[in-house]
């Protein structure tokens, strides 16, 4: 590895661990109430230098909120990738992330705050949130076409359509207002599911 490689490489494990930290100190106190100087304290570091990777404190809050939301995007992929029926991965999507969902709002209150808060200022990190888990609901719809589940003309379309279905599952903003009675919510969500899929096999009919 060359000086420059060892450089970025050092600079990007500096950037992972400011991520790390700050994420502990939001998730603990909340992300209105932690200061660079509390996450630099903890790194040993100073403000300037934390400066140097993350140029405002904001950046460093939607650069925690962007991460988050990409591992629910990976985790997503990794069950649209699985060999079950597109049927059984679609349930397990919407599931998995209506569960992640839920326990953040009951167990994780700051991260859902951090969260909510950073895509009402940050249109960019919804759209690509939301852009992304249409492509895993596609990648399932298509498995579904090939397998010869769903007979579609066009999964692309179905797949927005989908998204909007399921839009205040997906969009966090959305969600504490539709899925606020816990005992119900997955109740709700299964009903849904199966209003979707009824919506599509009709459709496949005419």
């Amino acid at each position: 590895m060359g000086r420059h490689a060892k450089t970025q490489a050092n600079r990007d494990e500096v950037r992972v661990r400011i991520l790390q930290v700050a994420e502990e100190h939001f998730r603990r106190a909340g992300h209105y109430k932690t200061s660079v100087a509390a996450i630099a304290c903890e790194l040993g570091m100073s403000r300037a230098n934390v400066y140097r990777f993350f140029p405002t404190r904001e950046a460093i809050i939607t650069a925690v909120c962007r991460q988050t939301l990409d591992d629910v995007v990976a985790r997503a992929f990794t069950i649209a990738r699985s060999s079950a029926s597109a049927h059984q991965n679609l349930l397990c999507i919407l599931v998995t992330i209506h569960n992640i969902n839920k326990e953040r709002l009951a167990s994780d209150r700051h991260m859902h705050d951090l969260i909510v808060s950073t895509m009402q200022k940050d249109e960019a990190a919804l759209k690509k949130y939301i852009g992304e888990l249409n492509l895993v609901l596609e990648l399932v719809i298509r498995s579904g076409v090939k397998a010869g589940e769903f007979e579609i003309e066009d999964s692309a379309v179905t797949a927005r359509v989908a998204t909007s279905f399921f839009v205040s599952l997906l969009n966090p903003l959305l969600f504490e207002y539709c899925f606020g009675d816990q005992a119900a919510s997955e109740k709700f969500l299964r009903i849904q599911i199966r209003h979707f899929l009824r919506a599509v096999e009709n459709s496949c009919a005419t």
